[in-house]
């Protein structure tokens, strides 16, 4: 049982891999809340704050892991793939939540590239720093003081999407797990003990950008 969320797969693969050792049947549960993964990632930027190969690598590492809880797709299938992509194609395991949940295993069937290209424009022009809580109330549409005073609601991103802000968030969220976007601590000197992390572009947004790759998603 994890009551946060684990650094890497390679983690949650070995203390789960140990509930199965004795040929029993097992459950396997991991707890954890968004805001774990400001302590992973300034943990992360700390530790390899002069070697960015490694900081790049180890982010990418913990963005897997986020990928696999927000995954609405086969738990054992997921695991198994990650450390084996050449078993992608195998059978679901029909017992974990994701495939007793008939809602939650929606397939990823909505194009929303023009949607993400829209706001990796918006990041590429913005001078200030954004939060993901922030991007999403500006794409949802939501009116609130920050935003008239930051004009944004005049911005090209805003109301792009027809939802709520929580499914917004979800959304850039399931972003971040691309590598479409990446949450960085905030500079240093820049209130640097505060406890969020804000946005930048991430290694794969031009594969979006040019059209080579789509981000599909369940309806919003």
């Amino acid at each position: 049982m994890f009551h946060s969320l684990p650094s890497c797969m390679e983690d949650l693969f070995q203390a789960w891999g140990r509930a199965g050792r004795d040929g029993l049947p097992a459950k396997c549960y991991l707890y954890f809340s968004f805001g774990d993964r400001v302590f992973h990632v300034r943990n992360i930027f700390d530790q390899h704050n002069f070697d960015s190969q490694r900081q790049t690598s180890s982010l990418l590492r913990f963005q897997r892991v986020l990928d696999f809880v927000m995954s609405k797709e086969c738990r054992r299938k997921k695991l198994i793939t990650y450390f084996n992509p050449e078993e992608a194609g195998l059978a679901l395991c029909d017992d974990c939540d994701i495939c007793k949940d008939s809602v939650a295993n929606t397939p990823l069937t909505n194009d929303y590239t023009p949607q993400i290209t829209r706001i990796i424009e918006f990041l590429q022009v913005v001078e200030r720093p954004i939060t993901i809580k922030y991007l999403a109330q500006v794409a949802s549409g939501k009116m609130n003081k920050k935003i008239r005073e930051n004009r944004d609601e005049h911005s090209s991103i805003f109301a792009v999407f027809k939802c709520t802000v929580n499914a917004c968030e979800l959304f850039l969220r399931h972003a971040v797990t691309k590598d479409i976007l990446r949450e960085v601590p905030p500079a240093h000197g820049v209130n640097n003990n505060c406890s969020y992390l804000q946005l930048k572009l991430g290694s794969q947004y031009l594969q979006y950008v040019s059209g080579q790759t789509k981000l599909m998603y369940r309806s919003l």
